[in-house]
């Protein structure tokens, strides 16, 4: 627990001589925890004997709450993401995956993420495809949003429309760090648009 944590910590820095950072709860007089980050250095008198130390403390509560609720809507968000059905993928300026779910993976055929990560998306597109997908890529760094429908070719060699809307993901400083790409599978649309063009054609011929 926190404090055998403390006691061991003291214990080592004290032996040691070295003064010592640590964060722990405590519990207030009306029951209720907060956090203390505290701060130390031991003193000692020539002899080496210990003589106390110099600290300090302060109350984090409030820092940890609020890390606390971050973690957990971080973990909400990424539990909504890796279940959602359509792909959901992060790129760096070089159009490399950094992040991609389940859905997105399953998508280019990739067993699992170290497949894909680190790696181009641009090589598993149909090449007439790429050029307007790299600037989609490029015009998204520069600040922009965009949406384009290409044709891709998984790494077990599955031809699959893909139709995708790309944004700009910036961090808290408002520099743009990734490209998010919300991706879905349109090759049944496609086939049926196909059809009905086909078809279309055949009645013209006849007509």
């Amino acid at each position: 627990d926190d404090r055998q944590r403390c006691l061991s910590l003291y214990e080592e820095c004290f032996a040691s001589h070295v003064g010592y950072t640590m964060e722990f709860r405590f519990r207030r007089g009306d029951g209720s925890y907060g956090w203390l980050l505290d701060r130390g250095l031991p003193r000692f008198t020539p002899d080496g004997s210990f003589a106390g130390f110099i600290g300090s403390a302060t109350d984090i509560t409030a820092q940890k709450r609020a890390e606390e609720a971050l973690a957990e809507r971080e973990g909400r968000l990424r539990t909504i993401i890796q279940s959602e059905p359509e792909c959901v993928k992060l790129l760096d300026q070089s159009g490399r995956v950094t992040e991609m779910n389940p859905a997105g993976l399953a998508m280019l055929e990739a067993d699992n993420l170290e497949q894909v990560r680190g790696k181009r998306v641009s090589p598993i597109i149909v090449p007439e495809y790429r050029p307007a997908f790299e600037a989609l890529t490029r015009s998204v760094f520069e600040g922009k949003s965009g949406a384009l429908s290409f044709e891709v070719i998984g790494l077990k060699g599955t031809r699959r429309w893909l139709d995708t809307h790309a944004v700009p993901l910036r961090n808290s400083a408002g520099e743009i760090t990734a490209l998010l790409g919300i991706t879905r599978d349109i090759t049944e649309r496609k086939r049926v648009e196909a059809a009905l063009y086909e078809s279309n054609a055949r009645f013209m011929r006849i007509a």
